[in-house]
C-alpha cells in the first residue's frame, strides 16, 4: 500500500490580514501530493504503524511544523493541528496503539526523498513524527529508522515547495501552506510514472549546506 498526503502550497482569494476567504471563494492554486512507498521489509513495525495512523486519518490537518531547506521537512505531530500554540509543535505523537516504537535502524541511506522517523535522543523514542529528506544527509545514516521514500516527480516538486516556505525559527509562517489536507491509502498499481530507486535525488534544489543538524531536537 502507498500513502498519499495532499497539500496546497499556494492559495488565492483569501484576505491577507484575516486569512478568511474573500467572498467565500478562497481556493488552492498549487495543489501537490506526497506519495510515499513504505519499506515493510526494512522497518516492518515502523511502516505498519505509519500505515495504520494514515488509514485512521491521524495525519490529516497536521502540518510540516519543522522546515529546514537543504535538510528536511518534519511533520506528523497531532499538536500541530492547533496553530494557536506553535511552541507545542514537535512535542506530541505516539505510534499506532500508543507508546513509542523501537528503533529499526537499517542500511538505507538518508538520500533526497527518503522518509524516516523523527525521535528524541533515545533511539527507541519515535512515535508518529516523521521527516522527509530534502538534501542527502549522510550524518543521519544508521541513527534514524528509514521506512519509506517518495516515488513521483510531483512528490519531489511538492517537497521542494514546502521546504522553501517562509519560516521563523524553522516553523512555517503560514501553517496552512504546510498542512496535510487529506490522506489517502492506495495501491501501487493505481499510480503512474513511479520513479525507480535509480532515479532518486530528483529535482535541482541541491545547494551546499554547511551546518549539520540533528533530528533529535
Amino acid at each position: 500500500k502507498i500513502v498519499v498526503f495532499h497539500t496546497c502550497t499556494s492559495y488565492a482569494g483569501f484576505d491577507e490580514e484575516t486569512g478568511e476567504p474573500t467572498d467565500n471563494v478562497g481556493y488552492c492554486t498549487e495543489p501537490g501530493r506526497l506519495i510515499i512507498e513504505l519499506f515493510f521489509d526494512d522497518a516492518p513495525n515502523t511502516a505498519e504503524s505509519f500505515l495504520k495512523l494514515s488509514e485512521s486519518d491521524y495525519y490529516t490537518n497536521t502540518i510540516f511544523h519543522r522546515i529546514i531547506p537543504g535538510f528536511m521537512i518534519q511533520g506528523g505531530d497531532p499538536n500541530s493541528k492547533n496553530w494557536t500554540f506553535p511552541s507545542d509543535w514537535g512535542k506530541g505523537g505516539e505510534k499506532y496503539g500508543g507508546g513509542n516504537l523501537k528503533a529499526e535502524f537499517n542500511n538505507i541511506n538518508h538520500d533526497r526523498g527518503i522518509v524516516s522517523m523523527a525521535r528524541s535522543s533515545h533511539p527507541d523514542s519515535a512515535g508518529s513524527q516523521f521527516f522527509i529528506v530534502h538534501e542527502k544527509s549522510a550524518h543521519l545514516d544508521g541513527q534514524y529508522t528509514v521506512f519509506g521514500r517518495i516515488i513521483t516527480q510531483e512528490s519531489y516538486d511538492t517537497l521542494d515547495k514546502i521546504a522553501n516556505l517562509e519560516t521563523v525559527n524553522n516553523r512555517p509562517v503560514e501553517p496552512k501552506l504546510a498542512e496535510i489536507k487529506k490522506t489517502d491509502v492506495v495501491t501501487r498499481s493505481s499510480l503512474e510514472n513511479i520513479l525507480t530507486l535509480d532515479t532518486a535525488q530528483q529535482g535541482e534544489w541541491l545547494p551546499t549546506v554547511k551546518k549539520r543538524y540533528s533530528n533529535a531536537e
